[in-house]
């Protein structure tokens, strides 16, 4: 089997690179040394795998499934929450015996994509530093229009992050929806909805917005100019693991 190694990247500070940061440049060697011990391959990042390895927090977990590009991803928590990832730390290893064992299941979760091929696991953000009006469409039927500080998209696995804090409901994992939540609305009972994911969703501001994909920001939309969402053609794939034995799947 193939594998890839997605490690934590990103820059920190230097209290923290001397001690957390080679922590988990260690933790990722070892990690690689085990692989190969059991007779797998180590791919690069550049190159293709059967499975990806996820070492950090959530925000890792969204790159790596957004890199594997629909290749199933184990994640182990590095990080402070770990909410999306299978295993923390210290059980790490008794995963990567059960992954290379066969004894885990694969969740599969839908995506959503906004112009240009753009991909978010959790959700797309439009908001503005003013209010602003907003119109959402439905494969071109209205939905609402309303003033609010922005717009949250979210699927099912966002459901329970950004569009959750700003009230929104939550989705069973690999349901096919998205949820669709403003953002401190003018009319405080505005409501969030819950749409089929089969449907194109168009979002249009009044004023100028910035779109954040999984809390990157990826382009500025225009005023009256219409950013289309739909389901991506690729699910994320997120893999289980059977920590305490039994049969392979």
């Amino acid at each position: 089997m193939k594998i890839g190694i997605f490690p934590n990247d990103r820059p920190e500070c230097p209290a923290q690179m001397t001690a957390r940061g080679i922590q988990r440049d260690q933790y990722a060697r070892e990690v690689q040394a085990f692989i190969r011990a059991r007779g797998h391959e180590v791919v690069q990042e550049e190159e293709e795998a059967d499975v990806w390895i996820s070492l950090g927090g959530d925000g890792t977990m969204l790159g790596a499934v957004r890199h594997a590009n629909g290749v199933p991803v184990l994640g182990i928590n590095l990080g402070n929450v770990g909410f999306l990832t299978d295993v923390g730390k210290a059980d790490g290893f008794t995963a990567l015996t059960a992954l290379l064992d066969g004894r885990y299941t694969v969740q599969n979760r839908i995506m959503l994509e906004a112009a240009k091929g753009s991909i978010a696991v959790n959700e797309l953000v439009a908001k503005c530093n003013r209010l602003t009006r907003y119109e959402v469409r439905i494969d071109g039927e209205p939905l609402f229009n309303l003033r609010a500080d922005g717009i949250i998209i979210a699927t099912p696995t966002g459901s329970t992050a950004y569009n959750r804090s700003a009230g929104g409901p939550i989705l069973l994992p690999q349901s096919a929806s998205f949820a669709i939540t403003p953002i401190c609305a003018v009319d405080a009972a505005a409501p969030s909805w819950v749409v089929p994911a089969t449907g194109k969703i168009s979002l249009i501001a009044q004023r100028d917005v910035s779109v954040e994909l999984d809390g990157a920001l990826i382009t500025s939309l225009p005023a009256e100019t219409a950013l289309t969402v739909r389901r991506a053609v690729q699910s994320a794939r997120f893999i289980v693991t059977d920590k305490n034995g039994g049969t392979s799947c």
